[in-house]
């Protein structure tokens, strides 16, 4: 099987599509949790909103927002496909999509955050750096361990690296299927 990893960035807004570079209001500095893998449940808030950015005047609605949180910000279509498939413990928050002053531009998005992370990497084929404490951070090159992926999930955050999200070819070729828009995947290795 294959899979692949999934950018938050997305297209950066290049072509007119919406893109946030600033944090999600109303949820306050928990919103860290949504790239971390934590569960947001005990903080979030139903005024949970999202402008946005200045720098980035792009109003059309794509089915993935790019953002710089490495948050996975859905349209409500996007998270019911993957809802439908093996994807574990996932919580699904929506939230409100504000425009550049600041008024509603959408309410069909959601924060899709899968919680935990999983053992995955083959670490002799990754290319890493290690602090002084041993823990893994700046992966350069990720290689997948296929012996650790014997019953995969489809959606999946890699446990040195919460930030990552890596979907199954199951769950791609749903992806493309639906012809979502602003979905940005690469293909990743496995040995």
């Amino acid at each position: 099987m294959k899979f692949f990893a999934i950018s938050t960035i997305a297209d950066s807004g290049i072509t007119g599509f919406c893109f946030l570079d600033t944090l999600p209001g109303g949820i306050g500095p928990a919103s860290y949790l949504l790239s971390e893998g934590e569960s947001l449940a005990e903080d979030y808030d139903d005024s949970a909103s999202w402008k946005l950015g200045n720098a980035y005047p792009g109003l059309k609605k794509p089915s993935l927002i790019g953002n710089t949180c490495q948050i996975l910000a859905f349209h409500r279509e996007v998270a019911d496909v993957v809802r439908a498939h093996n994807v574990g413990d996932l919580e699904i928050w929506p939230f409100t999509l504000l425009n550049h002053r600041g008024r509603i531009h959408s309410t069909d998005y959601v924060f899709v955050n899968p919680i935990g992370t999983i053992d995955c990497l083959n670490v002799e084929h990754t290319r890493f750096d290690r602090r002084e404490d041993g823990s893994v951070f700046n992966i350069d090159h990720i290689v997948l361990d296929k012996r650790k992926l014997a019953d995969p999930l489809d959606l999946f955050r890699i446990r040195e690296d919460p930030t990552i999200y890596v979907i199954s070819e199951r769950l791609a070729k749903a992806f493309t299927e639906k012809s979502f828009t602003n979905i940005v995947l690469t293909e990743l290795e496995v040995a």
